[in-house]
């Protein structure tokens, strides 16, 4: 499963934010979807 590894803290620090996705990502290529985030935000 694509999102196990981030149960993990210190997997889990490595996110980074990908410009041109506009979202965040791990080194795994797990993601979310920038309306996804959007709509948990407001």
């Amino acid at each position: 499963m694509m999102f196990e590894p981030l149960r993990d803290e210190n997997y889990f620090s490595r996110v980074s934010v990908d410009p041109e996705l506009e979202t965040v990502v791990w080194p795994n290529g797990a993601d979310f979807a920038p309306e996804f985030l959007k709509e948990r935000l407001f």
